[in-house]
């Protein structure tokens, strides 16, 4: 898949915790900013993110056939 403005993507928070957030541009295949959403009131904006595994990167959502 590539990334787009719009897409849903999962980011690591320092917890190992994953979340949602929405791409808000594409810098590349593998790096893009981020709206960022918590389990809260905070919405946070995330520049130029790696996708991966570790903390601070993002990843695609497992997709699960229905």
């Amino acid at each position: 898949m590539k990334p787009s403005i719009g897409r849903i993507v999962h980011y690591k928070l320092d917890d190992g915790k994953l979340v949602p957030a929405i791409i808000t541009k594409v810098w590349s295949e593998t790096c893009v900013n981020l709206r960022v959403f918590m389990d809260s009131k905070e919405i946070d904006h995330t520049t130029s993110v790696m996708e991966g595994e570790d903390v601070g990167q993002w990843v695609w959502p497992e997709r699960r056939d229905i």
